[in-house]
């Protein structure tokens, strides 16, 4: 029995030895100011802000070009206009696996099959008095995206990756529920190329 524990203890050590663990993620902030003017009188003004931050493990098994990993997200975005405001939580969990088809010195291409599983929830503050916050709406999503992407390596542990969006293949199921009158909106999208889901990205890696 002890044979045994030690042999086994000896194949976990080598394989963890010899795995490429890697970490990942990025932070997206962005700010929208938009004015709508006559001569000198602003007629309509809006303000959107956002924040996402989508930190990442992912498992490269050792002596294969294949793995597997996870990414969590989670993001806050703030509209303001005349008539009130409106802030939306939206969290996100996509595994994926991930397949190198070429290696070079450098760089290495491969290419991610993720699918997600996502949730925002959306509150409203109506007037610039009321301080009522009242919930607006509710929006679910799960699908399956196909994206390549490229790494270049800059030393043993960092390398830098961009994921290409205008090369993506994308489904995904939303299924929004409208609290003031009940109404429940469902869309299926399928989108070979860029959409508002599958956009360029870049980030760092550190493998350990």
């Amino acid at each position: 029995m002890r044979r045994l524990l030690l042999f086994l203890l000896f194949i976990i050590v080598s394989i963890t030895a010899n795995a490429q663990l890697f970490l990942s993620g990025g932070i997206t902030l962005t700010d929208i100011d938009t004015r709508i003017s006559n001569s000198s009188v602003t007629l309509q003004h809006s303000r959107n802000t956002s924040f996402t931050i989508a930190p990442a493990v992912g498992y490269m098994f050792p002596g294969t070009r294949c793995g597997v990993g996870v990414v969590t997200a989670y993001g806050r975005a703030n509209s303001e206009e005349a008539v009130g405001k409106a802030f939306t939580n939206a969290y996100d969990v996509s595994l994926f696996f991930r397949y190198v088809y070429a290696l070079f010195p450098k760089i290495t291409l491969y290419a991610d099959l993720k699918f997600p599983i996502g949730y925002s929830h959306t509150k409203a503050k109506v007037g610039t008095t009321v301080q009522t916050i009242n919930d607006v709406s509710k929006t679910s999503l799960m699908g399956v995206r196909l994206v390549p992407g490229l790494s270049y390596k800059f030393t043993d542990h960092i390398l830098f990756t961009t994921e290409i969006g205008l090369m993506s293949a994308n489904f995904v199921h939303t299924k929004k529920t409208t609290f003031n009158d009940g109404v429940v909106t469902e869309n299926n999208d399928f989108t070979l190329g860029a959409n508002n889901r599958a956009i360029a990205s870049f980030c760092f890696v550190y493998l350990f």
